[in-house]
């Protein structure tokens, strides 16, 4: 999600609130493909603009949450969760290093 989009469709993702609701669902997500393929949106949609960075920081729990997930225990053994949540958080340090309530 947001690979490569235009301007026009980050614009939108942002206004639908795209990046709240990912996080949210991801916190809820129940089935290993669904964390990966939603924390692996996050990833792409945290590189984009510090909007979303803080948009992901002001979700309830998602620090907390996010930096769980580095501890990921796969029953596939893969790495692609850690790998996702290693991802967005190293793309929002740059907000978190200046707020000190993160």
């Amino acid at each position: 999600m947001s690979w490569r989009a235009d301007a026009a469709s980050k614009q939108t993702l942002r206004e639908v609130g795209a990046v709240t609701g990912l996080m949210r669902a991801a916190m809820e997500a129940t089935k290993e493909s669904t964390l990966k393929s939603i924390l692996s949106a996050l990833w792409n949609l945290s590189a984009h603009c510090s909007m979303n960075k803080a948009d992901i920081c002001a979700v309830d729990g998602a620090l907390a949450f996010l930096v769980e997930m580095l501890s990921y225990k796969s029953p596939s053994k893969t790495l692609a969760i850690i790998e996702n949540a290693g991802g967005i958080l190293r793309n929002i340090s740059s907000l978190i290093a200046v707020r000190e309530d993160y």
